[in-house]
């Protein structure tokens, strides 16, 4: 089943997504998003939290490594269970997954952006497939 988010609703997804992960959260950035419309430092503060709490995160950041400087505060751990990439690639899909388990993506489409919700395993495999290879095309790790 796919469930379309609303946009107002979106960040209290990821939020909630993210307080009931028990093992692993994987996610895309864009460095240009962030910088231009900032989610708030509680969303990155409850990330932390949760690394604290043993939960792997990986996040790949799309953008230069001069925008990434200006998002290090917010993208820098040095904790075993956490690891930043960051790649020049245009390919970004906005997404986050959860334990392997629940997804929530965002596509761009002629009225604008959606936002979706799946526990779908197919649509997961798909995502975690297109991770994976952003992942491995890059050369080496950041923090």
């Amino acid at each position: 089943m796919l469930q379309e988010i609303p946009l107002d609703e979106a960040l209290g997804t990821a939020m909630n997504m993210v307080s009931s992960a028990r093992a692993s959260i994987r996610m895309t950035m864009r460095a240009t998003e962030e910088t231009e419309n900032p989610i708030p430092d509680a969303y990155f503060e409850l990330l932390r939290q949760r690394i604290e709490e043993g939960v792997h995160v990986t996040r790949i950041g799309f953008g230069s490594q001069k925008e990434f400087l200006l998002l290090e505060h917010r993208v820098k751990s040095d904790a075993p269970n956490y690891a930043f990439y960051r790649t020049d690639e245009s390919d970004y899909r906005r997404m986050l997954l959860v334990d392997g388990a629940r997804l929530l993506f965002a596509k761009d489409t002629d009225i604008g952006r959606q936002v979706f919700y799946t526990e779908d395993s197919e649509i997961i495999r798909a995502y975690e497939q297109y991770f994976t290879a952003r992942r491995g095309a890059i050369d080496g790790k950041e923090s």
